[in-house]
């Protein structure tokens, strides 16, 4: 907001204080006591998903407002999920079949900024069921014929990265993340 020129301002805001109670700097120049609008978020738009198995960890990030913050929710009363109260950082319990089961959870996250200002936003969860192999367990081999065995993956977020840690020398294989598959051959 423009403050003005350098004559005497007419309404100046309140003991020096604008609407939200925050001094306003006083001084040669007219401050009528009116702020500027900021935008107001939390950071990401969309949370990555977590999959079952696996340890979840997103944090959040307040925009706007005045630091110092602190987090709550609503509605993410199913465990193992917490929203660290100082840090704003989402996490799931250290167990590490946490979370146990799939689907969707919907949440509203809130920070509150040192001037009491409170902030929401609703956020959806998706939690992905345990990766898998099809076939567990690969077939044995035999000595002089060829071999070719077909690993599919599911559960997880595709595409996957897939890295063989140790296959025979005489082993070759090809991978499609995005299918979920590794044709192991030799």
């Amino acid at each position: 907001i423009d403050a003005g020129d350098n004559t005497i301002c007419a309404a100046a805001p309140v003991n020096g204080v604008d609407q939200r109670g925050v001094t306003r700097p006083q001084n040669e120049y007219c401050d009528i006591g009116a702020y500027e609008l900021l935008e107001f978020d939390i950071l990401p738009h969309t949370l990555p998903p977590a999959t079952v198995g696996f340890h979840y960890s997103q944090q959040l990030t307040a925009v706007g407002g005045i630091p110092s913050y602190t987090w709550s929710s609503s509605g993410l009363s199913v465990e193992p999920f917490t929203l660290i109260s100082n840090t704003g950082m989402l996490v799931s319990d250290d167990n590490i079949m946490n979370p146990h089961t799939p689907g969707v959870i919907e949440f509203t996250a809130i920070w509150q900024d040192s001037t009491s200002f409170k902030f929401e936003k609703d956020f959806i969860l998706s939690v992905y069921p345990a990766l898998s192999f099809n076939p567990g367990t690969l077939p044995s081999g035999k000595a002089n014929q060829a071999y070719s065995q077909v690993i599919t993956l599911s559960g997880g977020t595709a595409p996957y990265t897939i890295n063989p840690v140790s296959l025979p020398d005489w082993a070759s294989y090809e991978i499609d993340p995005d299918a979920g598959t590794i044709n192991i051959f030799g």
